[in-house]
């Protein structure tokens, strides 16, 4: 019997389209677990993102985080401490918190600042038991107030006043007096607070006084007539005496502008508007340590195998600001980083004049060689 060639490519078309199907029978299952699972990272912040230094811890945890095989979903909350400051809003802010996510646990949870570590401490055990927190930026937890919760870590300390007061000790051996500037926003006591206890043990060898209650234009004035031999610790200014609102790139140009003396920070925020330096906290880098600690936990690390980080403090100075106070960098503290230095006449064409050197001798060697034979 014979079969027809309409026969044959039919035969041959069911051929080929069953093999099609078995193939895609086949990456059927090889396509579903491709398929990454979520995890859901809750992050809560002391202020808007608008503010530089919240931006700046945000922006390093989820560059980060962008190395976990994991999909990740972020979920970020901001309680708004400098705009909002009245107990009742804050009451509010994160009761809102609490119902959100009544029913949709995160995976870990990160804090940014101090409030929202405190917030965390008082309602974690409650609301989120078993879920790992990460904290950074944790400014004004001092030893005193310890963080009791196993399922807690991250930077424990932000803040170096003692070192970046001894550093200029060290620069101006003539100093008679520190004068310490700060605002009046919750997060600005805080941080007060904190540099108060540490400097603690400057009593008894130098004045130490606190410019922290004042309206700005009042502050201003009051640091265009500062005496000699004095110098400045500005902490922070989220808001002045008269309810007037900053961010670290308003205050601290105003403050440089103003003071008749050297300013020293707490933080690399406050660093390129003409201030000195310090012993300063690096944003990006907690930021860094809080994404990391995420990831070992997502990796299946448990928090009490994550020590916490206790100091993420670096000696960073302002060339420019040094050579305005004649300042000698050679009295810096060993291992400084010196921002903004001018390049001497040698190291940009370093690596052009060591080879022409090389050329020159090679040629002139060759021309006394001639001139001797």
């Amino acid at each position: 019997m014979q079969v027809s060639r309409h026969d044959r490519r039919y035969h041959d078309s069911r051929i080929a389209i069953g093999l099609v199907v078995l193939l895609l029978l086949c990456f059927v299952p090889s396509a579903r677990t491709d398929v990454q699972p979520v995890k859901k990272i809750l992050i809560i912040n002391e202020a808007g993102s608008s503010y530089p230094a919240i931006d700046i811890v945000n922006r390093a945890i989820q560059t980060t985080l962008a190395k976990s095989p994991y999909k990740l979903e972020f979920y970020s909350e901001y309680l708004d401490t400098i705009l909002f400051p009245d107990p009742a809003t804050q009451r509010e802010f994160r009761k809102f918190i609490l119902h959100k996510y009544q029913n949709r646990k995160p995976d870990v949870i990160i804090t940014v600042g101090p409030s929202a570590l405190q917030f965390m401490r008082e309602t974690h055990k409650r609301a989120f038991a078993g879920i790992p927190l990460v904290f950074c930026l944790p400014t004004g937890t001092m030893p005193s107030h310890p963080i009791i919760d196993d399922d807690f870590t991250g930077v424990e300390s932000d803040l170096a006043p003692g070192k970046t007061v001894q550093a200029a000790l060290q620069l101006l051996p003539g100093t008679e007096r520190v004068i310490v500037v700060g605002g009046e926003s919750a997060y600005d006591q805080q941080m007060q607070e904190a540099v108060r206890q540490e400097l603690k043990f400057f009593e008894g060898r130098i004045p130490i006084e606190y410019l922290t209650s004042l309206a700005m234009p009042d502050l201003l004035d009051r640091l265009r007539h500062l005496p000699a031999h004095t110098v400045i610790l500005f902490t922070t200014i989220g808001q002045d005496a008269a309810g007037n609102k900053f961010k670290s790139s308003e205050s601290a140009p105003l403050i440089v502008g103003a003071a008749n003396a050297p300013v020293f920070s707490l933080f690399d925020t406050y660093i390129n508007h003409g201030e000195v330096g310090g012993s300063v906290s690096t944003l990006g880098g907690q930021g860094e340590i809080a994404g990391d600690m995420v990831l070992r936990l997502l990796h299946g690390e448990r928090v009490k195998e994550i020590p916490r980080v206790k100091d993420v403090t670096s000696y960073v100075f302002d060339s420019r600001a040094l050579r305005r106070w004649a300042l000698e960098e050679s009295n810096l503290p060993t291992g400084s980083l010196v921002l903004n230095r001018k390049p001497t006449f040698w190291e940009p064409y370093e690596r052009y004049v060591i080879p022409g050197i090389l050329v020159l001798l090679v040629q002139s060697a060759g021309i006394i060689g001639l001139l001797w034979q």
